[in-house]
């Protein structure tokens, strides 16, 4: 409960739990640092500190810091002693230093009431109180002087984030008059059930749940949880959940001992519109002394330490996982679909704008052909049939050789076939086991199964010499199949090898079946070979090519990849006569390739793959990591599917220009005010992409540029 001043309010704690005789208080609520409750794996407080660490925060001062202690051992126990024992406990300073004390009478014993008496409060309060323990926490020192049981910023819902399964409910009860008078029992009273139990009770919140069993190095072996809410297009309900800026948790017993925020998914792991959506659970119940390292004292915050940063690491390799890349970009196509419409002209106009800035659109390399890394002639099945599997794996079967090499510093995809559904590995009944094996040499991530193949990931731990072999036995099981497979793969780490290429080229292979082109556009048109990047420069070879539609602007070839600049000189739409590329060698060797053609209209154009835009609105701003005042005005991020301008439609700086201009005007400042947000951003995106902290200082440089974009707008508008 909570009572007394807004800001500086008393909290009472009441706990119907086993309590203490009178003579045992101090060496169990009064005393600090027994090892009392360190072999009892489902309670916290371990370190007997919980009860003193509170007091830090009680008081208006750093010298008024109390709390009152009061408790009766449990009827049900059948205690010697069934008194009450109760004492007052202060934090005071001595020189620099401070200590705790607690009150007792001049026999030095703790004072007591007889069994039979009724605590005032309990009763006034019609709490059921027989026996327990009570804690009165004066003048505690609130971070937010809200109601403590409803609201977003209310103590409920920090407790809702910290104790993620609770093994009791909670019940708190708000009795400031400022929040509880007038107020009906539904916003002064609340139950706390856990962020994981607040979510699995909405209907239709979670699209989907899964594990992954991953190496995550210093924290060893974890099965990481995941729960996919669904997108606020398709339940509204869940703008609750996912602007919450916690979504990695580490929990023991329920309770979040630390968490990584949403920045980490859509920065580091490049799932800027699926960030919002996930909840990861990591249980380290288990630690062990060693794996403490990765937290300060007080075990709430991870330290910056060596281990952090290898732990980060290993789960961005969990999040590169294809089921994130397919949410990712469906996430991406559902937010792009639910966000505020740019009318035509609109778009139109950053289309023109991204055209006329020739330096711009060259550093992004719009209509780029895709690299599709073939290298011996033939073309990728692009018909994909949807897998049917069956509900028990058929078999369990490697595809590809029993050996093979890693090389240092990079990763294997080692996959298996199994024909089974894609969830078998984590469905309710009848669920199959196929962990990573343990290994001295490799960390192994296992990937979630995709038509019927379950790949694992496997990368080099840090260290391990060049020439290290294992022999691995992968295990595929259904204890209610009595399906019981297992696979040896052995394992050799091989010297990385850079790319050098041959003194001349053995066969020239277009990305593509067919090169469409707009009137008078310029694209990239890529073949593969596998010649050294000096060949042309050397000149032991020159490169001739053909077309009366087309003209070569520029070429460029790098590590087997050969980039042509083309120009559409056609004046009509339709197929053309074929392009032709030769590579003459002085050799006296010729290579020859035709590539079919076609001219399509500029609105058929779709490899004029513009970045994308989406307006984000003050319900995205936390969840982001933006100015909460609203001083943020765009980012760019990149992910699998390219770039992204997020803007801010609500900013301080549009506010003001709405504010300043005449109504007639704000069209046409809108569609200004986004145009710049959009070129500035690509700009900055442009100058920083190098910088693995890109998003940030696009960002800051944007929330500066937003200060002299609002005086142009102004300006032009008053004219």
């Amino acid at each position: 409960t909570s009572e007394g001043k807004s800001e500086h309010p008393t909290l009472t704690i009441i706990d119907r739990g086993e309590g203490q005789e009178p003579e045992r208080l101090p060496e169990t609520i009064l005393g600090l640092s027994n090892r009392l409750k360190v072999d009892i794996p489902f309670v916290y407080g371990k370190y007997h500190q919980g009860g003193s660490a509170a007091l830090r925060f009680s008081g208006e001062k750093p010298t008024d810091c109390y709390q009152l202690v009061l408790s009766k051992r449990a009827n049900s126990l059948k205690p010697q002693n069934d008194d009450w024992g109760f004492s007052l406990v202060r934090k005071i300073y001595i020189g620099k230093l401070h200590s705790y004390q607690y009150c007792v009478s001049k026999e030095s014993h703790i004072f007591t009431v007889p069994a039979s008496y009724v605590i005032p409060f309990t009763k006034q309060q019609n709490i059921d109180f027989p026996d327990g323990t009570l804690i009165k926490i004066f003048d505690y020192q609130l971070t937010k002087t809200t109601s403590i049981a409803y609201g977003k910023s209310a103590l409920a819902e920090e407790l809702n984030k910290k104790l993620l399964q609770p093994a009791i409910p909670i019940h708190l009860r708000e009795l400031r008059s400022q929040y509880a008078e007038g107020r009906t029992s539904k916003s002064t009273q609340y139950t706390i059930g856990g962020l994981l139990r607040l979510i699995k009770d909405k209907e239709n919140i979670i699209k989907e749940e899964f594990s992954i069993p991953a190496d995550l190095g210093p924290l060893g072996k974890r099965d990481v949880r995941f729960l996919i809410l669904n997108h606020k297009s398709d339940n509204p309900n869940v703008i609750t959940y996912k602007d919450r800026k916690e979504k990695i948790f580490y929990i023991e017993s329920g309770l979040s001992l630390n968490s990584q925020t949403v920045g980490f998914l859509s920065n580091t792991c490049q799932l800027p519109d699926l960030a919002d959506y996930i909840i990861c659970i990591i249980d380290i119940s288990d630690v062990s002394p060693e794996q403490t390292n990765l937290f300060h004292s007080s075990r709430e915050e991870f330290a910056n330490t060596t281990d952090y940063r290898i732990l980060k690491e290993r789960l961005k390799m969990v999040f590169q996982d294809s089921k994130f890349v397919d949410l990712q970009r469906e996430y991406r196509h559902k937010e792009i679909a639910s966000a505020e419409k740019l009318d035509k002209d609109t778009d139109k106009i950053l289309e023109s704008a991204l055209k006329e800035d020739n330096d711009l659109l060259k550093s992004l390399e719009l209509g780029e052909d895709f690299d599709l890394s073939v290298d011996d002639g033939q073309y990728p099945d692009t018909e994909e049939e949807e897998h049917e599997g069956t509900y028990f794996p058929e078999v369990f079967e490697l595809i590809g050789e029993s050996s093979r090499e890693v090389k240092e510093n990079s990763f294997l995809l080692l996959s298996f076939r199994t024909g089974a559904v894609d969830n078998f590995l984590d469905r309710e009944n009848d669920q199959g086991i196929c962990d990573p094996p343990e290994s001295k040499f490799f960390s192994i991530i296992r990937r979630i199964p995709k038509d019927g193949i379950v790949s694992f990931r496997i990368q080099p731990r840090v260290n391990v010499k060049v020439g290290s072999e294992e022999r691995l036995t992968f295990r595929l099981e259904v204890p209610s199949a009595n399906f019981n497979e297992t696979l040896e793969v052995s394992l050799k780490i091989v010297a990385k090898e850079w790319y050098t290429g041959l003194d001349y080229p053995t066969f020239i292979t277009p990305q593509k079946r067919i090169f469409k082109i707009p009137i008078n556009e310029e694209r990239k048109l890529n073949f593969r070979t596998n010649v050294s990047n000096d060949f042309f420069q050397k000149k032991k070879g020159e490169l001739d090519f053909n077309s009366n539609d087309l003209e070569l602007l520029s070429y460029n070839l790098k590590d087997g990849l050969l980039r042509l600049n083309i120009k559409c000189l056609a004046k009509t739409i339709g197929r053309k006569d074929d392009i032709e590329v030769v590579i003459r060698c002085d050799n006296g060797s010729q290579l020859h390739t035709l590539l079919p053609l076609e001219v399509i209209e500029d609105e058929d154009a779709a490899k004029f793959n513009k970045p994308k835009i989406i307006p984000i609105g003050k319900d995205g701003w936390i969840s982001r990591g933006w100015d909460e005042e609203g001083g943020d005005i765009a980012e760019v991020k990149k992910d699998m599917d390219g770039i992204t301008v997020y803007y801010n439609s609500e900013s301080q700086v549009w506010d003001f220009i709405k504010r300043s201009i005449r109504s007639d005007d704000i069209l046409g400042a809108e569609k200004m005010y986004v145009t710049q947000c959009y070129l500035q951003a690509l700009h900055l995106y442009i100058e920083f992409k190098e910088d693995e902290d890109y998003v940030s200082l696009v960002r800051r440089s944007m929330k500066a540029f937003g200060k002299s974009l609002q005086r142009l707008i102004i300006t032009r508008f008053r004219r």
